[in-house]
């Protein structure tokens, strides 16, 4: 690999952190002098040399270069995912996101799936100011109901120790009808008693 790559090519390699930073400014609120975009190598080298210098006293800084060198095979994938955000708009995707955990809530409550014999729990906000873009969901057999959405369903959630599942709908790619299909799932689960086919999970995160 030339350094000509890193520093005059039609796309430099090298300032790939200013310029994925500035792609991401709608997604977290800065400005695009604000932002810049570093690999988990570049963390973890100065916190490398953070605790083998012990910084104190009169040592208290860490040099570097202005720019660290991106870790590519990170950065390129980022650089075309930005780019659907920004078709997309981050505002369209926020307001897709909101709506997807409201359906999924709606559908909880309007299935009675917060009563027995499914008591189930929603641990996220009702209210979609405090809500992110997951909904959680809360059950004393949370670690096997898990198991089952995963190996029987299809499914993949989110699971928590010791009772919470999170479930992503992810507005770029998810459908009103993938989330009435959870639910539906989450039903099924219960009424025909799949989870006890499993034993007890002792797994703290998936």
């Amino acid at each position: 690999m030339g350094i000509n790559d890193w520093l005059q090519a039609d796309s430099p390699w090298f300032y790939y952190p200013e310029k994925l930073g500035a792609q991401m400014t709608d997604l977290v609120g800065a400005d695009p002098e604000e932002v810049i975009v570093t690999s988990p190598t570049t963390v973890n080298l100065h916190s490398f040399l953070g605790s083998f210098y012990q910084l104190s006293g009169n040592k208290t800084k860490i040099l570097a270069d202005e720019l660290n060198f991106p870790y590519l095979l990170s950065m390129a994938p980022l650089e075309g995912s930005l780019k659907i955000f920004q078709e997309a708009g981050i505002d369209n995707v926020k307001k897709k996101s909101l709506q997807l955990t409201s359906y999924m809530i709606d559908l909880l409550n309007e299935k009675v799936l917060n009563a027995n014999p499914y008591d189930y729990k929603i641990g996220s906000p009702i209210d979609e100011k405090y809500r992110g873009g997951h909904v959680v969901i809360e059950h004393k057999e949370t670690a096997r109901i898990n198991k089952t959405l995963k190996e029987k369903k299809g499914i993949i959630s989110d699971f928590r120790y010791p009772k919470i599942i999170r479930f992503e709908p992810i507005a770029l790619y998810n459908t009103f009808e993938k989330v009435w299909q959870i639910v539906q799932a989450l039903r099924q689960i219960i009424e025909n008693k799949d989870y006890q086919k499993f034993s007890k999970v002792t797994d703290s995160v998936t």
